[in-house]
């Protein structure tokens, strides 16, 4: 299948407003990152967007996890395996285990993808995570585990939405982004200090943008300042360490 219409395919699984807008979401995220020939990790991918984006771009592995517990309806699993067959893909497979429990041996991947998954891997450990040294160690005993899975010089891909907001701060609902549980993220800066202390370098902190707002509206509002007001979504590259 070809890129361009692989895209639209994975817009309209995704629900995304446009086509546009899951390109410019997508490329910003992996900016300067290459697939090429290289094995990726997709932490809690659900229905496989990075990791399909991974695959065209000629990664020769990916492997998506999204934990399903026993009995579990959602479906998410199967929708990626549909995914995987509609767009031709066989390089691409989807576990339904914890990354606790993934079972790979060290140094397995180049690229290690955490697309609004950070938070979920211990969600209350990520709410205490300032506060509470008991909290601090959990997500570093996880972030020992995910430096143990990636070779040197591998790009770890993380985005979230950090907890310094206007709207919260004055004790608002935010008017745009209602569903977002401000308490359970944690700015940028302190997953790069967690993640420098397992091995990690070079924090790289970008902005996004509103998908909606297309590519004028990333020139424009992906930054700093307008994150604050915005929903503030970013995107933290950093390198395993030689």
């Amino acid at each position: 299948m070809q890129t361009s219409m692989a895209y639209r395919t994975l817009a309209h699984a995704g629900h995304w407003p446009s086509q546009e807008a899951f390109e410019c979401y997508h490329q910003a995220l992996f900016a300067g990152i290459t697939f090429r020939d290289r094995r990726v990790l997709d932490v809690g991918g659900g229905i496989g967007a990075c990791s399909f984006w991974a695959a065209l771009a000629g990664a020769r592995e990916v492997i998506c996890l999204e934990p399903e517990e026993a009995g579990a309806t959602t479906g998410t699993s199967k929708r990626f395996n549909e995914l995987a067959h509609e767009l031709l893909l066989t390089n691409t497979r989807v576990e339904t285990v914890t990354l606790q429990d993934l079972d790979v041996a060290p140094e397995t991947f180049d690229v290690i993808v955490m697309n609004n998954s950070i938070n979920h891997l211990d969600e209350e450990a990520c709410i205490a995570l300032r506060t509470s040294e008991a909290a601090r160690q959990r997500y570093r005993d996880i972030f020992e585990r995910v430096a143990d899975m990636a070779r040197t010089q591998a790009d770890l891909v993380i985005s979230d939405c950090t907890p310094n907001n206007l709207f919260p701060r004055l004790g608002l609902r935010h008017p745009i982004s209602k569903s977002i549980e401000w308490h359970k993220h944690q700015p940028p800066v302190i997953w790069a200090e967690e993640l420098t202390a397992v091995g990690f370098e070079r924090p790289d902190i970008r902005w996004t943008s509103y998908a909606r707002l297309g590519r004028l509206g990333w020139r424009l509002t992906a930054n700093r300042l307008a994150a604050f007001v915005l929903n503030g979504h970013f995107i933290l590259r950093m390198k395993r360490r030689r």
